[in-house]
């Protein structure tokens, strides 16, 4: 109640100013990252991420291990109360440790994103308390191609598929400061690639719970993905596809009215992939800024 009457003398104050402030002009005093705000005409987010992770891929004396880190950089840009374009474009660093424990190192562009969120339903225009979106998008196919090796699956450690994978999801928001409930359901559908490769069918959910009692809040959440398997020249690969569940617990905070930090760890828990695919812990932190 202290934050909203804030909000109100500001608003009577100084009109050109609140304009600028992304929490006075939706009426909705949490703190949330890109993807998931209420929308409103011309706000523009742009975000700077760094996400870190580790894979071994194979089984015994043919296993490989990768580390890999992606500085993501984004934007997104509500061109009415109902829509919201966004676009991601990813650089990656990967780390490869062969059987006979030689290391490999790259460096090159992942996968781009192209997205579309169009708000289906809004329980009111201002401080709404349910939200819930559709999303369309596309992967394209920006990364850096890996070159052809005797001694590696190739496919298995590029920086990005090589394909154009159309996404559809639906997302749901439930406002009730200080707490928030977002959760997640998509599923992309990849088209050919390098390599003579066709991914699986990859369908992704996900839940996140948010406290924020003030200008900052932490969260928990549950992240969920079952792929489906590849073909590789035509062929079923029987060492890709599986599911894997993982848990994710952070923090959010906001400096000033336009800045948001995020930092999130997720420790895979259920893991049932197969050919010898095991995911490690994950790191990521974001920035975000409403200009």
């Amino acid at each position: 109640m202290r934050t909203l009457a804030i909000v109100g003398l500001l608003l009577l104050a100084d009109a050109s100013a609140a304009e600028a402030c992304s929490t006075c002009t939706v009426g909705d005093p949490t703190i949330t990252v890109v993807g998931v705000g209420q929308p409103y005409r011309n706000r523009v987010r742009l975000s700077a991420g760094a996400r870190q992770r580790r894979e071994r891929v194979g089984l015994g004396t043919e296993r490989l291990e990768l580390l890999e880190h992606r500085f993501e950089l984004g934007v997104a840009w509500a061109a009415t109360e109902r829509w919201v374009l966004s676009a991601m474009l990813p650089l990656v660093q990967q780390r490869v440790r062969y059987p006979n424990l030689a290391e490999e190192r790259r460096f090159g562009l992942g996968d781009a994103e192209l997205r579309a969120r169009v708000v289906l339903y809004r329980d009111r225009t201002l401080a709404p308390r349910h939200l819930l979106s559709g999303i369309l998008g596309l992967e394209l196919p920006t990364g850096t191609r890996v070159p052809e090796r005797d001694d590696q699956v190739t496919y298995d450690l590029q920086t990005g598929s090589g394909s154009v994978d159309p996404i559809a999801g639906v997302l749901y928001s439930r406002f009730a400061a200080p707490h928030s409930v977002h959760a997640m359901a998509a599923v992309v559908v990849p088209t050919p690639g390098r390599y003579d490769v066709r991914g699986g069918t990859s369908g992704r959910a996900l839940v996140r719970y948010q406290w924020q009692p003030r200008s900052v809040g932490l969260e928990v959440g549950v992240d969920g993905r079952i792929d489906g398997m590849d073909r590789v020249d035509g062929a079923l690969d029987a060492d890709s596809g599986g599911a894997i569940l993982w848990l994710s617990a952070g923090g959010v905070a906001r400096a000033g009215d336009d800045l948001v930090f995020r930092v999130v760890v997720s420790v895979p828990v259920v893991q049932s992939l197969r050919g010898g695919h095991r995911e490690g812990v994950a790191l990521l932190g974001t920035v975000v800024l409403d200009v």
